[in-house]
């Protein structure tokens, strides 16, 4: 992976860890103003709020990693995780929703 590819990733990674606390707060909001969320419900969400950000902040270290050992050209897949992570959750939120 080039050292261009992986600042420019990096950055938009962080930029990630951003949106996906706001967007876990407000999905936080909107299901907490729902009538009666289930325990479930409400613990998936607890472990979202810092799990989400916590995975992309473990995939950045990880990415830096790979490059430091000069990894392959496959270890540009690792920027998907955190965007399949968030996609799950957005799914998983308007579900909820209803």
């Amino acid at each position: 992976m080039p050292l261009w590819m992986l600042i420019v990733g990096c950055v938009v990674l962080v930029g990630l860890v951003g949106f996906q606390f706001m967007l876990t707060v407000f999905v936080g909001g909107a299901l907490a103003n729902r009538a009666d969320p289930t325990p479930f419900q409400m613990s998936l969400l607890d472990l979202s709020i810092w799990g989400l950000p916590g995975l992309t902040l473990v995939v950045l270290g990880v990415l830096i990693a790979l490059y430091v050992a000069k990894s392959p050209w496959l270890s540009v897949w690792w920027f998907a995780v955190p965007v399949v992570a968030t996609a799950v959750f957005a799914g998983w939120a308007m579900s909820v929703a209803g």
